[in-house]
């Protein structure tokens, strides 16, 4: 053994003795003490048995009414849950009888359950009576709120069971998102993707490449990834061959319901895109939207002449007009046979895939050639036609290199 482990050993050794030696003390202490109180062992265990039993027994009392009251508490929450659960089954069924009706009725069972809360909390055990009167102060103020909520709630989701093209931008964190992107401001756009110190030192060509990779990159709202994926279809259309008209962009809520219109050959396609998640169903007022918007096409081309508007089936059979709907996950199954049955084209699990986005462009004016970003203002009404030499390339430093430059209004100094 080394001299390590033997120091160590009899440290332990030295600590075992003197717990021996405490144990002993003890020892003694005791009989000493029953010595000069003339009880015997067994008294003592009997005395320290009995004083257990009555604090155990008290325990137990004291447990049985906590109980108590936890069932009690228990017993209102249910009647709570079973009172709002009776009451949205009831509003949910009576909901077609008229939103005001309905919404009055809600904010009434607001108020009453906070009558019922406001007793609860007065009236308990261990009484809440701040609180009972908060509850109370606040009820009158709730009910109106509710009332409002729910009538509010009701008419947007009426308006959208009308055009369902709102629910698209139920979504959206910023309202003003939904209005006309376009602007006259002479900001270039390309500060919102760009610190001031990258816009101001950075070389041009390498600060407008970065704009655009962050514009790609950074996270966006639904609606934002909608135009996003509706340009995208559009690009696919174009390399087609078709004219593409970005109506859904443009015209914001006012596109009718038709986002792309392209044109070849004496063809219409009408497209509507869907980017939704995966997971989510498109259902058939979306269909039914995408071909009564085909019907109200056909009426302004054939400026309500009725003996033309009774050719609009013979027309969708020759494909003059195709309705063409694109979404990114997948069809109801009742949309799928609405879709058959209506003559609807339809692309399911089309994905947005990274493409060539920018617009090079030759002036019809002076013959200037001049590249448009996503962000630029005339980047959604700029037509790409081939046969003049215009083209969408992936980079910027492409488009310099094929003698394009960006739009004057946003061009910079570096």
């Amino acid at each position: 053994m080394n001299p390590l482990a033997f120091k160590e050993k009899l440290q332990r050794l030295q600590m075992q003795v003197a717990e021996a030696e405490r144990l002993r003390k003890d020892f003694d202490a005791f009989r000493q003490e029953l010595q000069s109180h003339g009880h015997t062992t067994k008294e003592i265990i009997a005395a320290y048995l009995q004083e257990t039993r009555r604090q155990c027994e008290k325990d137990i009392q004291q447990v049985q009414r906590e109980r108590q009251e936890l069932q009690k508490d228990k017993a209102f929450c249910q009647r709570v849950f079973e009172t709002d659960r009776t009451m949205l089954d009831r509003g949910f069924a009576e909901r077609s009888q008229g939103f005001p009706t309905l919404a009055k009725a809600f904010g009434d069972y607001i108020a009453l359950r906070d009558d019922q809360i406001a007793a609860w909390l007065k009236h308990k055990s261990h009484p809440a009576l701040r609180a009972s009167e908060v509850v109370q102060e606040m009820k009158s103020e709730r009910r109106t709120l509710a009332q409002k909520c729910k009538v509010l709630e009701y008419m947007l989701l009426y308006y959208e069971e009308l055009f369902p093209a709102l629910a698209d931008y139920r979504e959206t964190d910023n309202p003003e998102e939904i209005k006309d992107q376009r602007s006259d401001s002479e900001e270039d756009p390309a500060k919102n993707w760009l610190s001031a110190e990258e816009y101001d030192r950075l070389p041009r060509v390498q600060k407008l490449q970065l704009a655009l990779d962050r514009y790609w990159k950074r996270p966006k709202s639904s609606w934002q990834l909608g135009r996003d994926y509706e340009r995208y279809v559009g690009y696919q259309h174009e390399k087609d061959g078709y004219e593409v008209v970005y109506q859904g962009i443009i015209k914001g809520l006012d596109d009718c319901g038709r986002d792309l219109i392209c044109r070849k050959a004496g063809v219409t396609v009408i497209v509507q895109c869907k980017y939704w998640a995966r997971g989510k169903v498109v259902r058939e007022k979306h269909i039914n939207q995408l071909f009564g918007t085909c019907v109200e096409f056909w009426i302004q081309q054939t400026k309500g002449n009725v003996s033309q508007m009774e050719l609009f089936p013979e027309v969708l059979k020759s494909h003059r007009i195709i309705p063409s709907f694109v979404t990114s996950t997948t069809l109801s199954d009742t949309a799928t046979a609405f879709a058959k049955a209506l003559g609807l084209h339809v692309v399911e699990n089309f994905p947005l895939k990274p493409y060539p986005c920018i617009k090079c462009n030759v002036s019809r004016v002076n013959g200037e050639r001049i590249y448009h970003l996503p962000f630029d203002q005339q980047y959604d009404t700029t037509l790409v036609e081939k046969e003049r030499n215009e083209c969408y390339v992936e980079t910027v430093a492409e488009a310099e290199k094929r003698d394009f430059r960006r739009a004057f209004k946003w061009h910079g100094e570096n």
